[in-house]
């Protein structure tokens, strides 16, 4: 039984010649080297003599076919091959572009199965295994850093940034291109012959015979190097890079916003949270002052001692304050799925947070002046609005450098080779270019214009940014200062209904007050209640919202901002405040 074996190396080496170069020698070789292999694995016992004639017959039986199948169907295999490449891709949007329609209008689209869609685990294992424990602020911070898609974004973005730079670099470097090209072609080639007419003429007019058709049949294959460089531009190649450069600095100072303003809002979520946790905690100790109001009027009723009239109200009271629980907790489970959908988590996870620290304890902050120093020196949203100022300015120097010449060089050179091999040459050409625009319809003026107006635009930006930001960091630290006052007062506000409440309880269990003054005095007591969980919330969300406006939300490259105990002032620079 004959045993073939031909081992992957000869089969690239078949591929490599049949559609790279398509030279029957080639084959032939390959074909004698297989054959010979064969002939002494299945003639083991012949005689070298026998093999060697066995070898030559069948390289002789096969030589017409193979020169026959590689100069006369290669264009045919060429063709199949791009036939069989063609069919390998749905393409009926070509020919029949309704069947990715619906069928009628009052028809759903029924969706491919390649873009139908499987259930999706959206539950975050990070979180499940943090969740085990109450979160602080800094660990849903940390979360928020890991999950969010906004800061995802920005740091995309910015990696685009800098591959846009990078690409504007490329005239720094000189360009190289390598082209290749295989050209299997047949021509037919007509000849004429032109004999004097033997019969007498007064023209004497020749007369011509056709020959028929020469075929010709040629290949023709070569490789050519092109490598170009710009000498000389004037500085277009340097604005266009530069302005490449401060869009980057813009993207990165954008992200770095990003992280801030994400740390913000994650901030006043987390502080709004648990305010409206506290506003349920207080509306519960609001049933409870209703109960026991309701209970005294009860007590009263049923001995005689009070109306009707102060049942219906007490009673009244008390669904009020029920309801104000029943809104308060609702209101807490919004803020609950607000803040996971902050922190990149899904709304339906159960987690639970740490609460305020036990006792407030309020300080001094350092003056206006010194903040807005600050602010203008780290908010990233301003370094962002200057580098997209300068990147205007890079880009209208690059459209005033259009108006003058270009000079571009270029090398060409290859080799090719024809008529299987027997002709081959080198080539090459060097060349240096002067390219000058005399007249493009005005399209390089007004390109100046309008790079013109686009940097004033920025620069109305940037103004309009130093306004905004000197806005944002007066009124964070105004709130702040109010907050403070409002935490004082409201603790005091507190205390003070709180002892008016039990006093006229007292009072009306006596018969020395009324109903009404009972009741006024319990709603003193609900709304001095939220009027101090609301103050510490705004004392936490102002001071979280004035360290945003300065930019100090995250560490700043350069230095870091300390606490100065001694004088009980945050955002304390080495210099003295």
């Amino acid at each position: 039984m004959l045993r073939f074996s031909v081992s992957l190396r000869r089969i690239m080496v078949l591929f490599r010649a049949t559609y790279k170069e398509c030279h029957p020698e080639v084959i032939l070789t390959w074909l004698r080297n297989s054959l010979k292999g064969l002939c002494h694995r299945a003639l083991k016992g012949a005689s070298l003599k026998f093999k060697k004639n066995l070898l030559q017959l069948l390289v002789d039986e096969c030589k017409v076919v193979v020169v026959f199948m590689v100069w006369r169907f290669t264009p045919i295999f060429g063709l199949a091959l791009c036939l069989l490449l063609t069919s390998c891709g749905d393409y009926r949007g070509a020919s029949e572009p309704y069947s990715f329609a619906p069928r009628t209008a009052e028809s759903l689209w029924i969706p491919p199965k390649s873009i139908r869609r499987e259930p999706v685990d959206l539950t975050v294992k990070d979180l499940d295994e943090s969740a085990k424990e109450s979160l602080s602020l800094a660990e849903v911070i940390d979360v928020a850093l890991h999950n969010n898609p906004q800061t995802q974004e920005s740091w995309a973005q910015a990696r685009e940034a800098a591959a846009s730079y990078g690409q504007s670099l490329q005239n720094y470097y000189i360009l190289s291109n390598l082209t290749s090209s295989y050209d299997n072609y047949q021509e037919a080639l007509f000849t004429s012959l032109n004999t004097a007419n033997a019969a007498t003429n007064v023209n004497n007019s020749n007369t011509t015979t056709s020959q028929g058709p020469n075929t010709f049949h040629g290949i023709t294959y070569g490789s050519q190097l092109n490598l170009s460089y710009t000498v000389l531009d004037f500085g277009q190649t340097k604005a266009t890079s530069q302005a490449a450069l401060q869009a980057l600095y813009q993207a990165d100072f954008h992200h770095n916003q990003s992280l801030q303003t994400m740390v913000h809002q994650i901030m006043l979520d987390y502080y709004t949270y648990l305010s409206q946790t506290a506003q349920v905690q207080a509306a519960k100790q609001d049933v409870r002052n209703a109960e026991v109001a309701l209970g005294a009027v009860l007590e009263k009723f049923n001995h005689g001692l009070a109306d009707v009239g102060d049942k219906v109200q007490a009673t009244t009271k008390l669904l009020e304050q029920k309801l104000n629980l029943v809104a308060a907790q609702k209101k807490q489970t919004l803020d609950y799925t607000l803040l996971l959908n902050d922190m990149g988590c899904p709304a339906n996870a159960y987690v639970t947070f740490e609460s305020y620290p036990s006792e407030l304890k309020l300080f001094e902050i350092a003056d206006l002046d010194t903040l807005l120093q600050l602010a203008t020196q780290n908010r990233p949203e301003l370094y962002a609005a200057e580098a997209a100022f300068k990147a205007s300015e890079e880009r209208l120097r690059a459209a005033k450098a259009q108006r003058y010449p270009v000079i571009t060089s270029s090398l060409e050179a290859g080799r090719e080779k024809a008529n299987l091999g027997i002709g081959s040459y080198y080539d090459y050409d060097f060349s240096l270019n002067l390219s000058l625009p005399l007249f493009q319809g005005f399209f390089i003026q007004n390109g100046i214009k309008k790079a013109e107006a686009t940097t004033l635009a920025f620069k109305a930006k940037l103004k309009e940014m130093q306004l905004n930001l000197v806005q944002e960091v007066t009124t964070y630290y105004n709130n702040v200062y109010y907050a403070k006052e409002s935490y004082k007062y409201s603790k005091e506000f507190l205390a003070s209904a709180q002892t008016d409440f039990q006093v006229n309880l007292e009072k009306y269990k006596v018969g020395t007050s009324t109903i009404v003054e009972l009741i006024n005095a319990q709603t003193a007591v609900a709304n001095a209640q939220a009027r101090l969980i609301q103050s510490e919330k705004d004392w936490y969300s102002s001071m979280a919202s004035l360290v945003y406006a300065m930019g100090l939300l995250t560490n700043k490259p350069q230095e870091e901002v300390e606490f100065d105990a001694a004088k009980n002032c945050w955002f304390t620079p080495e210099q003295s405040l």
